[in-house]
């Protein structure tokens, strides 16, 4: 059986096709590897501003 990953972008990380689309929006396509290079950038901005895992955000 196959382990759901913690994070986003270990998830994403999983996928076969890293240039597959993962959102489409009005026309707008971001593939799964866009998403998870994004979701690394804002990871790597929050832990500058002190927010530390278990802390919440708004």
């Amino acid at each position: 059986m196959n382990e759901i990953p913690d994070t986003l972008p270990a998830l994403l990380a999983q996928r076969a096709n890293a240039a597959a689309p993962a959102l489409i929006d009005r026309g707008r396509q971001v593939s799964f590897l866009e998403l998870a290079d994004e979701s690394r950038r804002v990871a790597q901005g929050l832990r500058g501003l002190g927010v530390q895992p278990g802390d919440r955000v708004a």
